[in-house]
């Protein structure tokens, strides 16, 4: 058992209003919220719309900008949930768009950011031949359209896009993926951060049958590991059985009671005293991160939690799912009191209230948790620096 110490020098209790990145529409508030008598403060990240939302991010996430852009489609899940680790491996923000037209917000956030190279995940579904001929026309650069015959190729060629910039991330030495199923989002929300963080692809698959597009890409680029995420009714034993025949070993497996259990269970993992190399704490910090932070979404729909993974993968912050706040994200709140010194709420208030925020903060500052238990993987040895450059 280890006892983590408090993490000092985070900000005050202060207001702080960052520029609007898209005039009214997206603005960055990170103001404190009041009703906890403790340290850790609380902010929220939102716009008025999903597509809002994920502008007021980027600019969160790059306030300098950033040249190149992972833009995927806002209005369908399995494309959007994969494409995270892609914009970790580019070091770049997550952007989403109506599928038919450009979003205005979006078209004002790549302005803002400066963007030039534009990473499409999706295909014309997703994200249609007039969006791209809109980014076109504007003088971007579809600098990549990933695109595969089915939601599952498509992550499948996410994980291959990964491992062509940089390269498909390690952990306790070797490659390694998510794993999760391809039929529903929740068991994913989680996931984007240390997908961004660490590089590593969310694959999808058929939750009774390894799905041949996945099987592929961990044969092809020689995934060594997977983490599964969700319970044998989304990924069953025997597609975990067909996936270690292939001599690829499970690291381990997420599956709580429900989707916020899930996402707290690898909340805690991510924080987890392992010598894996999977584990926020003992690595360097992004150049102008704020490590420290939590970072709370609503567990009902997937938009906030895509847009908040590069925020949170960037600042090496977990994230947890809202309810409004249930006893499974307050547990974690509390047991990991000593490492949290911002409770982030990415979306706006319909989506996480100002309540939840408040009594999320609530659960760190009044924690009287004195040591924690957490998952540990007894495997290969611990970085001390962080394993992707994230200068370069």
């Amino acid at each position: 058992m280890r006892r983590f110490t408090r993490v000092t020098g985070a900000p005050a209790a202060v207001a702080v209003v960052v520029s609007a990145l898209v005039a009214a529409a997206a603005v960055v508030s990170l103001s404190s919220v009041g009703g906890a008598t403790g340290t850790a403060t609380a902010g929220r990240i939102a716009g008025d719309n999903r597509y809002a939302t994920a502008a007021a991010v980027a600019e969160a996430t790059f306030p300098g900008g950033s040249t190149r852009v992972v833009l995927t489609s806002g209005t369908n899940y399995p494309d959007a949930l994969t494409g995270s680790a892609l914009a970790g491996a580019l070091r770049a923000p997550i952007l989403i768009t109506d599928p038919n037209a450009l979003s205005p917000e979006t078209a004002a956030a790549l302005a803002a950011l400066h963007a030039h190279s534009i990473y499409v995940v999706g295909g014309p579904n997703a994200v249609s031949p007039t969006v791209t001929a809109a980014l076109t026309g504007a003088g971007y650069v579809i600098a990549q359209q990933i695109a595969g015959t089915d939601r599952y190729d498509t992550a499948a060629q996410v994980a291959a896009a990964v491992d062509g910039n940089g390269g498909i991330g390690l952990v306790a030495g070797v490659k390694t993926a998510f794993v999760t199923t391809g039929t529903n989002f929740p068991d994913a929300l989680a996931a984007g951060s240390p997908a961004w963080a660490f590089r590593l692809p969310i694959l999808l698959t058929d939750p009774s049958t390894l799905t041949p597009a996945t099987q592929a890409v961990l044969t092809a680029h020689h995934i060594g590991a997977v983490i599964i995420l969700g319970g044998p009714g989304a990924v069953s034993a025997g597609v975990e059985a067909a996936i270690n025949a292939l001599g690829v070993s499970t690291l381990v497996r997420f599956a709580g009671a429900n989707r916020y259990d899930t996402a707290a269970e690898l909340a805690n993992f991510d924080l987890a005293p392992n010598p894996s190399g999977f584990n926020f704490n003992a690595i360097t910090p992004n150049p102008g991160a704020s490590p420290g932070q939590v970072v709370l979404v609503t567990g009902l729909a997937f938009p906030d939690a895509l847009a908040a993974a590069a925020y949170a993968g960037f600042n090496l912050a977990p994230i947890i799912l809202d309810d409004p706040l249930p006893p499974e994200s307050a547990a974690f709140l509390a047991n990991n009191h000593y490492v949290i010194a911002r409770v982030t709420a990415v979306g706006g208030t319909a989506a996480v209230p100002d309540t939840d925020l408040s009594s999320a903060q609530a659960d760190v500052n009044t924690s009287s948790v004195t040591t924690t238990t957490q998952t540990t993987i007894p495997v290969a040895t611990t970085p001390t620096t962080n394993p992707f450059n994230f200068r370069r």
